[in-house]
């Protein structure tokens, strides 16, 4: 790696992006024919196409390097207003050690930002996932009711917690996430007869917050009696 100039650009997949009178501290190495634009050019660019080679960078096997260069250079900080790459290096590696392909939803995840949704135009689908994941770490759940309330979703949520909150990741965690994948609530809403409407979704919210206290032990019986 050369050392950059003032001018040195950074590269977005296909795009090489510019900013003129900072430097950083490599140039990135340009595949094909690439266009240079500067970083205040990038409101020119439309939204889902900025979304679609970010998406692509942060689905590269090691994209850490690439995402700090882009906010040296002030250019992650245009695309996605109040990110912060410090929790990405660790993710990738504990993505690595639970097994995880590089996953650039739960990547976008841990570097935060104003609205990503739209400054990427993202699909409903990148949208609810990226919703998920967000609300389980905010929400801080234990390993056995992250499995049970994401499902598949839990080993990531459980990476980027770890990654956010500087942890290393644990087996017994990642035994107890699979605990709760396969737990199943023994309480349907035709067991709370004669309640109806809203008092029903209450009382099944209650008794299944009930029961992963417990450990998932309680039976049908214990919650209802």
């Amino acid at each position: 790696m050369q050392i950059g100039t003032a001018k040195s650009p950074i590269l977005l997949e296909g795009w090489l992006i510019s900013k003129p009178a900072l430097s950083v501290s490599s140039a990135i190495p340009v595949r094909g024919s690439a266009r240079i634009i500067s970083a205040d050019g990038l409101e020119r660019l439309a939204a889902e196409r900025i979304g679609k080679e970010v998406l692509k960078l942060l689905g590269a096997p090691n994209p850490a390097q690439s995402v700090a260069s882009m906010r040296a250079t002030g250019v992650l900080n245009q695309i996605l207003p109040g990110s912060n790459d410090k929790a990405l290096a660790p993710l990738i590696h504990i993505e690595a050690e639970l097994g995880l392909a590089p996953d650039p939803i739960l990547r976008l995840g841990v570097l935060g930002s104003e609205d990503p949704h739209a400054r990427l135009r993202l699909s409903k689908q990148q949208c609810k996932r990226l919703e998920q994941i967000g609300s389980a770490v905010s929400q801080g759940f234990g390993a056995t009711e992250l499995g049970y309330r994401l499902k598949d979703l839990a080993v990531s949520a459980y990476a980027a917690s770890c990654a956010l909150l500087e942890m290393n990741p644990l087996p017994s965690d990642v035994a107890l996430i699979k605990r709760g994948q396969e737990a199943v609530f023994p309480v349907r809403a035709a067991d709370l007869a004669p309640l109806s409407g809203a008092a029903i979704g209450q009382k099944l919210r209650d008794l299944e917050g009930k029961w992963i206290t417990s450990g998932f032990s309680l039976s049908k019986n214990e919650l209802l009696g």
